[in-house]
């Protein structure tokens, strides 16, 4: 934890790989996480569920770039 903000200190990863695999991974799960709400009946307003999924995509859409331009294949 950081000393002046109370908060976890973000991963340090060993890779450029490393660290961008893990932001895959990590805006797939948010995917998977809103399609299980969604399946188990949550009510989720459209605009927000709009505006999730445009943030979310757009994430997953730097990484990928990011993984193209090192030569890293996409899940």
């Amino acid at each position: 934890m950081s000393a002046e903000t109370g908060r976890p200190k973000p991963p340090q990863f060993a890779t450029k790989e490393a660290e961008l695999r893990h932001r895959e991974y990590a805006c797939l799960a948010r995917i998977e996480s809103l399609q299980r709400k969604l399946t188990e009946g949550s009510v989720i307003p459209v605009p927000e569920l709009r505006s999730y999924l445009a943030t979310v995509k757009l994430e997953l859409n730097k990484v990928r770039a990011s993984m193209a331009e090192e030569g890293i294949a996409a899940l």
